[in-house]
């Protein structure tokens, strides 16, 4: 079966689905090729037309061995993608030539978890990034103040039956204070109260509770229809992801308490994966691995 994973909208349509299934995988479980997050290679989330940017994509193949993978990536202006669009390139007229090329992630150390560095490319123009392709016009000032998606699609292909689609909205806007990513403080982690680095594994729960840095949560300006500003402040989560044994949840806010239990009895590496995301689209990853 040619699998499609479309990773930012799988929760939401099986929230609309209304109902699940005992076979659907757990969500916290890393346990099969994924790509768990896209991230900025530098502090900003957020960017003005005509800026350089690199994307990281975090992806696991724990069962891969080792194996190529071979990636393709497009972009394009945003075709709605948070008004219900589907998130594609195809058909967009302002798609580009297709970035090519293979990546082997990590290796049996990280139970095959790596990091993508996508070629670094450059945001269109203002007349060509705030383009509506619905309307084929531009964009209101109120939109370019408050944010619009270039859409990055990245596709992956394991094997001839295996191949997996995700994407990373890009925030382009106006404004003069760009959002910036969330930040894990040192330490990142605490396991039973202690710094996690420094804890053993067993096949005790154990507690976890993460740590962002103090300035994470950024307040910003919302533009309204009617050319006033109003305040905002953002909101974080934290998502939470091991290869092996039960997660309590698999999302909490910053600073609750989460609980593991670990594999009994404990593989050789345990890697624990954490993303921390505002809702304005900055995002940061910290891994762990336990052996």
């Amino acid at each position: 079966m040619r699998v499609y994973l479309f990773s930012v909208l799988s929760s939401a349509l099986l929230f609309f689905s209304g109902c699940g299934s005992d076979d659907l995988p757990d969500y916290f479980l890393l346990d099969r090729l994924r790509v768990v997050a896209a991230t900025t290679a530098t502090s900003a989330a957020e960017f003005s037309p005509g800026d350089s940017v690199n994307l990281s994509f975090h992806l696991i193949d724990p069962l891969g061995r080792g194996r190529s993978l071979f990636y393709s990536m497009v972009r394009c202006v945003d075709p709605g993608v948070s008004l219900g669009a589907y998130p594609s390139c195809a058909g967009n007229p302002t798609v580009t030539a297709a970035v090519t090329g293979t990546f082997v992630p990590g290796s049996a150390a990280t139970n095959h978890y790596g990091v993508l560095a996508a070629p670094a490319f450059t945001l269109p123009s203002a007349a060509v990034v705030y383009l509506d392709p619905r309307s084929g016009s531009s964009r209101s000032a109120v939109d370019q103040f408050n944010g619009v998606g270039y859409l990055v699609v990245l596709t992956l292909t394991a094997s001839p039956t295996e191949t997996l689609t995700t994407f990373k909205r890009v925030i382009v806007s106006s404004k003069p204070t760009k959002n910036n990513n969330p930040t894990f403080a040192s330490p990142a982690l605490l396991m039973n109260g202690a710094d996690a680095s420094s804890v053993s594994l067993t096949a005790a729960p154990v507690s976890l509770r993460e740590q962002l840095s103090s300035g994470s949560t950024e307040s910003y300006s919302v533009a309204n229809a009617d050319g006033s500003f109003s305040p905002a402040t953002e909101s974080l989560t934290v998502s939470w992801l091991v290869t092996s044994g039960e997660m309590r949840v698999s999302r909490t806010d910053p600073g609750t308490e989460n609980k593991h239990t670990p594999a009994n009895p404990l593989p050789a590496v345990t890697s624990y994966l954490l993303i921390a995301r505002d809702d304005r689209g900055g995002s940061t990853v910290y891994s762990l691995q336990k052996p």
